[in-house]
C-alpha cells in the first residue's frame, strides 16, 4: 500500500507529524467522495489507507470521517465494520444516516447495547467497592524517639528547608516534607458554553443541553422551547453555529437533542448544508437576536470629526478658538506697517 500511495500523501506524512495523518485521510475522503461510482480497486485502496491510519487519527478527524461517509452507499465493508466497532461519540452520524447499515448490523448494535449493562453489573459483582474512603496519600513513618516536625504548608517554607539542606557543613537531618493530598478526580468544568452543551448532549441530557444553549445566546422562551421541536431543525443548527461548534460537533448535538432530525436522512443532509451556508447574521435573524453593532470604519475614538476649513462658514479651529481661519489675498496691512505709515520694513 505504501508503494501505491500518492506522493503528496507521503510528503504530508513526514512534514507536519501527527496532524499530517488527519490531512492525509481528509484528502483521501474528498477524493473518494468525488467519484460517483468508485471501482473495486479504488475502494480497496481507500479502505486500507484509512484502516492503517485509524489509530493515529485524532478524535475530531474520526468524527469528521464518519460524518462525511454517512451519505454515500459505496463505503467499503471494512470501514463499515471499523465504524461499527467505534464508540457512539465517533460513529453517531454514520449509524443514523448511512445506507450501508444492514439489518444484521442493527441487530448487533442492539445486542451490544443490551450487553453493556450486564457486563458492568458482572464487573461490580467481581470487584465490590470497599466501604472505607480511599486514601489519597500514605504518611511517612516517623523516626522512633525523634521530634515531630511540623508539616510544610507554604512555598516559602519549602524554599527555606531546601536552603538549609544545601548549606555547606549542615548536618541536619532532612526535614520531612508533607506529601500533598491529591484531590479526588472529578470532571473538569467545560471551558465554554459550546463545550458544555456538547458534553451534556453526549451524556444523554437533552434538556440540560438546550438550557445551556438558550442561556448562552439569551434566547426568548418561545424560541428556546422550539429548538428541539421544530420540524426542520434550523433554529437549533443556527444556535449551534453561533456558539462556535464545528460541523461534526453541531451535527452530533442535533442527533442527540432534536426529536426528529436524526430519523430522516434527507432532513439531516439539508441541515448539514444549512450549517455550511448560513451566515452569522442569518442565524441571528432566524433566532430573533439583534444584529451585533458595527463599528464605524476609520473613526478613532476620542478625536473630533474633520471639519473642512476651506468651506464657507468653516469658523474657527478647534485647537485655537480665538483665531479665525481665512484664505486668499491679504486685505489689511500688517500692524507694523500700519504704525510706520506704510513704509517697508
Amino acid at each position: 500500500m505504501a508503494d501505491r500511495m500518492p506522493r503528496i500523501f507521503r510528503s504530508l506524512e513526514t512534514r507536519n507529524g501527527q496532524n499530517a495523518f488527519d490531512t492525509i485521510v481528509e484528502a483521501a475522503v474528498a477524493d473518494f467522495l468525488r467519484i460517483s461510482r468508485p471501482s473495486a480497486a479504488h475502494s480497496a485502496d481507500f479502505s486500507r489507507l484509512v484502516a492503517s491510519m485509524w489509530s493515529r487519527l485524532s478524535l475530531e478527524a474520526k468524527r469528521q470521517l464518519a460524518l462525511s461517509l454517512s451519505t454515500t452507499p459505496h463505503v467499503p465493508r471494512p470501514l463499515v465494520e471499523l465504524l461499527l466497532s467505534s464508540s457512539t461519540e465517533i460513529s453517531a452520524p454514520f449509524l443514523f444516516s448511512s445506507p450501508c447499515i444492514t439489518r444484521e448490523d442493527a441487530v448487533r448494535l442492539a445486542a451490544r447495547e443490551e450487553q453493556a449493562p450486564q457486563d458492568t453489573a458482572a464487573e461490580l459483582q467481581q470487584h465490590p467497592q470497599r466501604d472505607e474512603a480511599p486514601q489519597h496519600f500514605r504518611p511517612a513513618r516517623r523516626a522512633e524517639g525523634g521530634p515531630s516536625e511540623p508539616p510544610i504548608k507554604s512555598a516559602a517554607a519549602a524554599r527555606d528547608a531546601l536552603r538549609a539542606l544545601a548549606r555547606p557543613g549542615s548536618r541536619r537531618a532532612p526535614s520531612r516534607i508533607a506529601e500533598a493530598v491529591i484531590p479526588p478526580v472529578t470532571d473538569a468544568a467545560p471551558a465554554s458554553p459550546a463545550a458544555a452543551a456538547l458534553q451534556e448532549a453526549r451524556r444523554g441530557r437533552p434538556v440540560r443541553a438546550l438550557d445551556i444553549i438558550a442561556a448562552a445566546l439569551g434566547l426568548a422562551p418561545d424560541i428556546a422551547a422550539g429548538l428541539s421541536a421544530e420540524a426542520d431543525g434550523r433554529p437549533l443548527v443556527a444556535a449551534l453555529k453561533l456558539l462556535g461548534h464545528s460541523r461534526a460537533d453541531a451535527m452530533t448535538v442535533v442527533l442527540m437533542v432534536h426529536e426528529t432530525a436524526g430519523r430522516d436522512v434527507t432532513v439531516f443532509d439539508r441541515l448539514t448544508g444549512f450549517f455550511d451556508a448560513a451566515s452569522p447574521d442569518e442565524c441571528r435573524s432566524l433566532l430573533g437576536i439583534e444584529p451585533a453593532p458595527r463599528a464605524v470604519a476609520n473613526q478613532p475614538l476620542g478625536r473630533p470629526q474633520h471639519r473642512p476649513l476651506h468651506a464657507e462658514g468653516a469658523g474657527y479651529r478647534s485647537e485655537s478658538p480665538a483665531r479665525q481661519v481665512t484664505f486668499g489675498r491679504r486685505r489689511n496691512a500688517p500692524s507694523r506697517l500700519a504704525d510706520s505709515g506704510g513704509g517697508r520694513l
